[in-house]
């Protein structure tokens, strides 16, 4: 599996974001963290959604998965990342709420 870090600049009017995402298989996966500064939302919103839309998928595996990251203490982490499918869902539902 190859991965890849990118850095997008998303802009919306008068507002400019700068996200960190990986890209790996042809998909983009990014953390929670990520999703939440992407929708400019609470991180635990995030989390809450994402579990409730982890139980609509059969293969979670295909939608969550661990990266493993180096720390600022050169320590390696597992960090679950989330794919541009699940993301695209936590989307629709914002809009939705909207």
């Amino acid at each position: 599996m190859e991965k890849e870090l990118i850095t997008k600049i998303f802009k919306l009017e008068e507002i400019e974001m700068e996200v960190k995402v990986e890209l790996e298989n042809n998909t983009v996966w990014a953390t929670q963290n990520e999703v939440a500064k992407l929708f400019n939302l609470d991180r635990t919103w995030i989390g809450r959604n994402i579990k409730k839309e982890l139980i609509n998928f059969e293969n979670k595996s295909s939608v969550c998965a661990n990266f493993a990251h180096t720390g600022s203490d050169n320590k390696e982490y597992q960090v679950k990342h989330y794919s541009l499918e699940l993301i695209l869902k936590i989307g629709y539902k914002i809009d939705a709420s909207k």
